[in-house]
């Protein structure tokens, strides 16, 4: 992740900061190429925050998220879009995001066929404080066949959640 990317990240934080009371913030390492998990050498980074949730269906709560993310080969991806979370138990959290952004490839190694790109996750977490909680998700960003090309990545990713 480059200076550029700190630096959107920390603009993002500021103005979401300052605009809504957000519920949690995330912050997430990732290693895309997951067909090659020799190692998990992280190859991405992720800073998401996440409102109080406006709506509930059941168990499932809904709320809004602003994400900023990049990877080794500079691209960046800033959206905003919907999280849901559901308990599974006293410490168990499914949880899941639908995000849809701007893509900036940074090369063309990670040219996913277009600017407009949609983040998608899926993951299980495990609450280790009243504030805390460590999870693992899959994600996904692909165009969704908007663009002429649409190959995607998926990553898998560490995530840690700090409510306040």
């Amino acid at each position: 992740m480059t200076f550029r990317h700190l630096a959107v990240a920390a603009t993002v934080s500021v103005a979401t900061g300052s605009t809504a009371a957000a519920q949690a913030v995330l912050f997430e390492i990732n290693k895309t190429d997951v067909e090659e998990m020799a190692s998990f050498e992280p190859s991405g980074l992720a800073l998401e925050y996440q409102t109080r949730p406006f709506g509930a269906w059941g168990n499932l709560s809904f709320g809004a998220g602003v994400r900023v993310s990049g990877d080794d080969g500079e691209s960046l991806w800033a959206g905003a879009g919907l999280y849901a979370e559901a308990p599974l138990g006293e410490n168990w959290v499914a949880e899941a995001t639908l995000m849809p952004g701007f893509y900036d490839p940074g090369s063309l190694d990670f040219d996913l066929g277009g600017d407009f790109e949609i983040h998608s996750s899926l993951g299980m977490g495990y609450r280790v404080s009243e504030t805390s909680r460590v999870s693992l998700a899959i994600t996904h960003l692909s165009n969704a066949g908007t663009a002429d090309r649409n190959p995607g990545r998926n990553a898998l990713a560490l995530r840690l959640r700090h409510s306040f």
